[in-house]
């Protein structure tokens, strides 16, 4: 089971799959800014889950405070549930973890970076 933060652009239905997979799922509050959703994944030690390349700057140029890891998607949802599904096969990856790390997802290709201070 992971700890997951959704941002507030994730659909409702990827997250209700996520939970239906046994993963502890959380969403900041609405409008709330990159810096508290930052933190609020950082003092509940979640995974954030985004399609905000700002956060990449706040982690790596900011001094933010850092969350358990972070996905970054960079695919467009075809369906409410795309977004969960993605991340799944993810998780399903024997070779891949995503604690402590900025995972980026593209079209048929995933990246990595060790969070600062990793």
């Amino acid at each position: 089971m992971k700890r997951f933060l959704l941002d507030e652009n994730i659909a409702a239905a990827s997250a209700r799959r996520l939970r239906g997979a046994g993963h502890d799922v959380a969403h900041p509050p609405f409008g709330a800014s990159d810096q508290s959703v930052l933190q609020q994944a950082f003092s509940e030690r979640r995974i954030l889950v985004t399609y905000d390349r700002d956060f990449g700057f706040l982690l790596f140029r900011a001094a933010s405070p850092l969350p358990a890891g972070v996905v970054y998607v960079r695919t467009a949802p075809t369906m409410p549930t795309t977004l969960a599904e993605e991340l799944l096969a993810l998780l399903a990856t024997p070779s891949v973890s995503i604690e402590g790390k900025l995972t980026v997802l593209e079209p048929g290709r995933i990246r990595q970076r060790p969070l600062p201070g990793s």
